[in-house]
């Protein structure tokens, strides 16, 4: 063998391996950019779930320390109109920034009472606060590079009780109005 056919045999493998090398380095940075954004999407997801939680459980305790239409008397559409006038108080405080993530990442929600449309138990009192994230940008409900959408909350509760471990209908005009949350669900959309 010649040596130039030496330096032409050489030459190929070094190119070879550098162009093996680029792409291994290539696509190690893809999935790199990939776990950011799957991280990012998970932590927007958490985030809005605890928002959310927050504007819940705000409502649940002002309906507990109101009485909550706690004697047999109140109807359901009241119980569904007090609820939403708890989460209307602080309608102020749907819209949730984080600064250190970038000016444009905020999320929006939107929490709604209505009646239970599958009550536990079948029982009077079966309400549901479901939480919507509406658009507020220019993706659904959330300002984040990557992500489209957040699933709504739907987080289902009794109130009347005479105990906090009746079932879902017990009520007496001389107790307190002890609530209970029955169950929390994330409907894909």
């Amino acid at each position: 063998m010649s040596a130039g056919a030496e330096r032409g045999s050489a030459t190929i493998a070094v190119t070879f391996f550098g162009a093996l090398a680029v792409v291994i380095a290539s696509s190690t940075a893809v999935r790199f950019v990939q776990e950011y954004r799957a991280i990012d999407d998970s932590l927007a997801e958490v985030r809005a779930y605890w928002a959310a939680i927050g504007h819940t459980n705000y409502a649940l305790s002002r309906t507990t320390f109101s009485g909550s239409c706690k004697n047999t008397g109140c109807a359901d559409g009241l119980r569904k109109s007090t609820a939403q006038a708890y989460l209307d108080e602080i309608s102020a405080l749907r819209t949730w920034t984080y600064p250190e993530n970038g000016a444009s990442y905020q999320i929006t929600l939107l929490p709604t009472a209505s009646s239970d449309p599958t009550p536990y138990g079948g029982h009077a009192g079966s309400l549901m606060i479901k939480t919507t994230f509406p658009s507020a940008g220019p993706v659904d409900g959330l300002r984040v590079v990557g992500k489209k959408s957040l699933r709504p909350i739907e987080l289902r509760y009794c109130v009347a009780l005479t105990s906090p471990s009746a079932d879902c209908g017990t009520t007496s005009s001389s107790e307190p109005g002890w609530h209970h949350v029955t169950s929390v669900h994330r409907p894909i959309s």
